[in-house]
């Protein structure tokens, strides 16, 4: 089964058997958008008496939520998390290398072999990481080290307080088992969509598996290129959206709040005898001139210098990317990212004098 024929056939599963539409064939807002709050506040009401109207509900919910483009997202997340779990448990006996992050950590490494698996999994919050790990790392009787991807937002981002929760706590739930009770509110929305997802599980294993190369051409085709057409305009784009976004940014960057968590999996990967890889991935010069001065993501260099079995990995302002290697603001293309691996394996051969990977 082709790429596209998975991802179609995923999508029609999970728009439930194309009850309400198929958002391929109205992307172009056929149907009026000033409908879509009214008829989401119907469905909700309908979803609290008869079940079966759930998959309208969320359905339409998530197009309101991004007007038509976040079913793609979610539901490319939703794959990416599902297949790194499955690529974990076929190779956890060869397994030397565990990759923790959010999109940074999946757009911005490529395993080269079958000793790594990434499971970095996008809006993912350190909380979460924390509990990843904690459920993966047992598996994997030869592991040595541990890779963790840490974005500029990591300090004061709580997945379950952000727009994300919605549908991304839903995914970790269903694939990792993650107990979100204490973190914040647990929506109707979100358990719904737990249940959706739990329903896209039941198919057959290959209707879900991607390949990291097969998700990285589905975020090219169906969510970076929808956003910038040229590079001229890409690089307009993304200075405007984070002069929108700037407010909130600003204060997840500000806070410790979430701090302790890297604490947390810092100390159980050097109790365990792992070495462990703090990596601060590269950002447009745009993205980094925003960052406060007063954040955890740059004070990562000095609080963990001279910490035993981890090395700190900063690539942030790393003068060898360019606007070439960026797919958006702060994400990097599969060229970005290929180069920012080979940076890693070498400093993990100077740090442990071996041949790597």
């Amino acid at each position: 089964m082709s790429l596209f024929k998975k991802h179609f056939h995923a999508q029609i599963l999970i728009n439930s058997k194309n009850i309400l539409f198929d958002i391929n064939k109205h992307y172009h807002y056929k149907i009026p958008f000033y409908i879509i709050p009214l008829y989401d506040s119907i469905c909700k009401l309908i979803s609290l008496f008869f079940p079966i109207a759930n998959r309208h509900y969320i359905l339409v919910k998530l197009l309101y939520l991004a007007r038509f483009r976040v079913q793609h997202t979610y539901l490319i997340w939703f794959l990416s998390t599902y297949s790194q779990k499955q690529h974990l448990l076929s190779n956890k006996n060869h397994l030397e290398t565990l990759i923790y992050g959010s999109s940074h950590g999946l757009l911005g490494y490529k395993e080269t072999t079958n000793i790594e698996s990434n499971l970095s999994v996008p809006a993912c919050d350190l909380y979460s990481m924390t509990n990843i790990f904690l459920k993966s790392y047992l598996l994997c009787p030869n592991l040595k080290r541990v890779i963790l991807f840490i974005s500029s937002f990591h300090g004061g981002y709580c997945l379950q307080n952000s727009f994300n929760a919605i549908v991304v706590s839903p995914i970790l739930k269903t694939i990792w088992d993650i107990n979100y009770n204490s973190r914040g509110k647990i929506t109707l929305e979100s358990l719904v969509l737990q249940n959706e997802f739990r329903t896209l599980l039941k198919l057959k294993r290959d209707s879900l598996s991607y390949s990291q190369e097969e998700i990285w051409q589905l975020y090219k085709k169906i969510i970076f290129q929808s956003r910038y057409s040229s590079t001229g305009d890409r690089l307009s784009k993304i200075k405007s959206e984070f002069h929108r976004s700037h407010k909130s940014y600003i204060q997840n960057c500000s806070k410790y709040t979430e701090a302790p968590y890297l604490n947390k999996i810092l100390l159980l990967i050097t109790q365990y005898n792992l070495r462990a890889y703090i990596v601060l991935p590269p950002y447009t010069c745009e993205y980094i001139a925003g960052l406060p001065a007063a954040c955890l993501f740059r004070q990562i260099p000095t609080l963990f210098k001279n910490t035993s079995n981890v090395t700190v990995l900063d690539y942030s302002s790393d003068p060898d990317f360019s606007d070439s290697d960026f797919a958006d603001l702060d994400h990097l293309t599969p060229i970005g990212a290929q180069k920012l691996t080979l940076k890693i394996h070498n400093a993990i051969r100077q740090t442990e004098g071996i041949n790597y990977p």
